[in-house]
């Protein structure tokens, strides 16, 4: 079984910045308390990296740069590098590049630019025009292979929407659909298993 990449997911690193940017200001205890809640369980992450950023300012965009600047990359990275040309993703990490992957465009921007990672709600949708036209001309009526993604984003959504892909094959850990399956409307084939 190939490693992980130690990467957290969405939900881990809104955890991680909680625990870390407001421990010193909120009890422990209490932090534990407000995470297993179901209601802070429900909110997006950018949601919540939105309303610490607004207390503490761009101290949440270094944190998360310097939390994911040193990914390590594993062996799926490498292999997805060297068989496909063009890679979009949602990650901030720069473990694809590391892998040496020719072309590899961020969606939701990179550690390379903090100030460009769409990690609070005001940016959705809003820091990578160029990016976002790249990939929706390059997702029409082609096959879309999608790993390690929730597809909840509803910037990638309306573009798979607006320019449906022919099929999309979503790998998925405990083979469950995407639940935003019924807001887009190409067809989803879904594998259970993980990347290797």
């Amino acid at each position: 079984m190939i490693p992980p990449t130690g990467l957290p997911s969405g939900n881990a690193l809104r955890d991680i910045c909680v625990r870390e940017l407001l421990s010193v200001s909120i009890s422990a205890s209490a932090i534990d308390r407000l995470i297993k809640s179901p209601a802070y369980q429900a909110l997006l992450p950018e949601a919540v990296l939105q309303l610490m950023g607004s207390t503490i300012g761009r101290s949440v965009d270094r944190f998360v740069a310097r939390l994911l600047k040193d990914a390590k990359v594993n062996e799926v990275h490498r292999y997805i590098a060297k068989n496909f040309s063009r890679i979009f993703t949602t990650n901030f990490d720069l473990c694809f590049e590391k892998a040496g992957a020719k072309q590899s465009v961020h969606l939701h921007g990179s550690v390379e630019n903090p100030q460009s990672m769409q990690n609070q709600v005001f940016r959705l949708g809003k820091t990578a025009e160029a990016e976002n036209r790249a990939f929706q001309l390059a997702l029409h009526q082609q096959i879309l292979l999608v790993i390690g993604y929730s597809l909840r984003d509803s910037d990638v959504i309306k573009s798979l929407n607006e320019h449906p892909p022919k099929l999309i094959l979503y790998l998925s850990f405990d083979g469950s659909p995407p639940e935003a399956r019924r807001r887009i409307h190409t067809n989803i084939r879904v594998a259970k298993g993980a990347a290797e």
